[in-house]
């Protein structure tokens, strides 16, 4: 490319063509439609300098809440769209809130750019062989389902379905009341295994209140470590392959992976490892010394870190949400799994008891 056709490229960069003229943005002068300003596309719209449209600034104030950083955010994402600059190597996502102004916005970016300028392409099919040829020749792509086809293609429509009605459902007493009720509700679990280790250790089952109390208190640690293993081991290289797709912000990017990276390592199995051992010696309704479950916590952190390495392996390579079949088959090797988790859990509390048996047998 001659010299000088690349100098007309980089200053063409500034110029945003109106019905009424040619705006050079580094300077907001208007000039008249000349051949020497090298433009690609024109707006469907004037352009009117100082014009202080009322009725678009209420629009505005309504759904950014009347914050004036967000007002001056949403402008400029504006401003970034509808100029042909693209040094920012940037894309915008908005929030998944229903009723928030997303449409309103993205059909009035449709019509200042114009129809023929406008692709709406997800991110599945710009993924496609030949997908990126329909953006030829456009200026705008609105894909207003970006999140849920993201999601989609992460995870599985049902996961992308459950995550975005959770997240535009309003923080009100409503979901409150829903999450105190499940939470409560999968505390039986725990409360399982107390009267496990109860029966396990010979030991009187205490009040309901009392019980039930230190199962919701367990229910805390159970939880997290169930996140921490489906987040870490399991869907671990999907979350990674996931944040280092969209790399937003290459250095938080880097210390995710790297904190990923950490988590994989032997401190996951010390980790796994202490909280096992905490469980086994709070649930039963009696003192239990802490070096007592040392053998049951090992042998329930070896094979519950194998049977999970084999089901990250199942989700990696043999996992398929893309039929109805394959979304069932998904959820029973879930169950499977858990069930696993349960038994081997099981069998180590008995281990800690056999093994303290053992230890006071030997005593003189």
């Amino acid at each position: 490319i001659p010299e000088e056709y690349e100098k007309k490229l980089r200053k063409a960069q500034y110029y945003i063509s109106f019905r009424n003229g040619v705006l050079d943005v580094s300077n907001l002068e208007l000039h008249r439609h000349s051949p020497k300003h090298l433009v690609f596309y024109e707006l469907d719209s004037d352009w009117k300098e100082n014009a202080y449209p009322k009725q678009f600034y209420r629009f505005l104030r309504t759904v950014c809440g009347a914050d004036q950083e967000v007002q001056t955010r949403v402008l400029e994402t504006i401003g970034y769209l509808l100029s042909p600059i693209n040094e920012g190597k940037c894309f915008f996502v908005m929030g998944t809130a229903p009723d928030s102004g997303k449409s309103t916005l993205g059909e009035m970016l449709e019509r200042i750019v114009g129809e023929p300028y406008v692709t709406h392409l997800s991110t599945n099919q710009v993924g496609g062989r030949f997908a990126l040829g329909d953006i030829h020749g456009k200026t705008l792509n609105l894909s207003m389902d970006f999140i849920y086809s993201f999601l989609e293609k992460a995870f599985s429509n049902d996961v992308a379905r459950l995550l975005l009605s959770t997240s535009s459902d309003s923080t009100g007493l409503k979901l409150t009341i829903l999450l105190l009720t499940c939470y409560y509700l999968s505390s039986n679990g725990m409360d399982s295994v107390i009267l496990c280790s109860n029966t396990i250790y010979n030991i009187e089952n205490k009040g309901w209140f009392k019980r039930r109390f230190k199962a919701i208190v367990l229910s805390i640690i159970l939880i997290l470590l169930l996140i921490f293993l489906l987040l870490v081991p399991v869907f671990g290289s999907v979350v990674v392959n996931l944040i280092t797709k969209v790399n937003l912000n290459p250095g938080i990017t880097n210390i995710v992976i790297k904190v990923f990276e950490y988590l994989r390592s032997p401190i996951m199995i010390v980790l796994l490892f202490f909280v096992i051992k905490i469980i086994y010696t709070l649930a039963p309704d009696k003192k239990i010394k802490s070096h007592n479950t040392n053998y049951g916590a090992l042998f329930t952190t070896i094979l519950w870190t194998i049977v999970t390495e084999i089901y990250s392996c199942y989700i990696q390579n043999y996992a398929s949400y893309t039929s109805f079949y394959g979304g069932l088959a998904n959820i029973c090797i879930l169950m499977i799994w858990f069930y696993f988790l349960a038994y081997v859990f099981a069998i180590g509390m008995a281990l800690n008891y056999q093994r303290e048996n053992d230890n006071y047998q030997k005593l003189p």
